[in-house]
């Protein structure tokens, strides 16, 4: 028997019994629509409810319900609602909580996107990075939903993390960011979190045309001593030695299979011997 998937006025769940192949009971039949849900949770003028990783334990359920499990459906518009409620940046890590959602793309809203990596470079500051340190999910939060979407490559959201985290520090900091000291810190930073993702390999393997423009993009500007620009810009250059070394590790460790295979291959068990070969052309009508 299964129970109702909606909430009581309350906020705690409903559970009463609903038929098979039912979701919701007959007392919550709009319990899930857009008009409605989106009203009472998410844009509500109710400050509490505009965090989602800060709210209670029952509206985080409520969350995982309508948003992680597709009841409520999210798509580019609702972005754009999102950035119209969100006057004071507070709906950023509910932003990032639908980008948890295979079927929902971070860049929908490219000012969403830029509020998020402006929190993440936030967490590098001097004064702040001794949390982060401290609590790396305090800056992972941020960042796994944004690498680990399958609606864009890893590479893509690399160039596109970088290209923007350069940008805003121009445009808010005058080019100068105390970010910028921590952001290659070997424990806990954005650089470290790229270079120790699973899909970094196949990151250095793919070599994009995007990589270039945002490295070329780099260049094209004085850098300052123990900015995000610097520290951006020392990891591309790095990439170039990185694959040297990944193709002549990946070489190494298939020189003993190399080996193998041209010995099992120029094995005399590999060759016909005179009567195959005549009886093959007997078969096959050869002159």
């Amino acid at each position: 028997m299964s129970f109702c998937s909606a909430f009581n006025r309350f906020n705690s769940p409903c559970l009463k019994h609903v038929s098979d192949g039912e979701d919701v009971c007959r007392y919550h039949v709009n319990f899930y629509k857009p008009e409605i849900w989106f009203k009472r949770f998410p844009f509500s003028e109710d400050g509490e409810r505009t965090f989602y990783f800060s709210s209670n334990s029952k509206l985080q359920a409520i969350y995982k319900k309508g948003i992680l499990e597709g009841r409520v459906p999210i798509n580019k518009e609702h972005f754009t609602d999102m950035e119209q409620h969100d006057q004071h940046g507070t709906l950023v890590d509910y932003y990032l909580f639908c980008c948890q959602r295979p079927d929902v793309d971070p860049l929908w809203s490219n000012k969403m996107f830029q509020k998020a990596i402006t929190e993440v470079l936030n967490c590098h500051k001097q004064g702040v990075f001794s949390n982060t340190a401290a609590d790396k999910n305090l800056l992972y939060r941020f960042l796994d939903p944004i690498f680990n979407n399958p609606s864009r490559t890893f590479s893509y959201m690399v160039c596109n993390t970088l290209y923007v985290s350069m940008m805003l520090e121009s445009t808010k900091n005058n080019g100068r960011s105390s970010a910028g000291v921590n952001l290659d810190n070997a424990e806990v930073s954005l650089i470290q979190y790229i270079k120790s993702h699973p899909k970094f390999t196949d990151f250095l393997w793919e070599h994009t045309d995007k990589e270039e423009k945002v490295l070329a993009l780099a260049n094209n500007k004085k850098v300052e001593v123990g900015s995000c620009h610097e520290k951006i810009k020392a990891f591309l250059e790095s990439l170039s030695g990185e694959r040297v070394r990944l193709r002549e590790a990946k070489a190494l460790a298939m020189a003993p299979l190399r080996e193998e295979i041209v010995a099992a291959v120029w094995h005399p068990s590999m060759f016909m011997d005179f009567q195959d070969y005549k009886e093959l052309k007997s078969r096959w009508n050869i002159v």
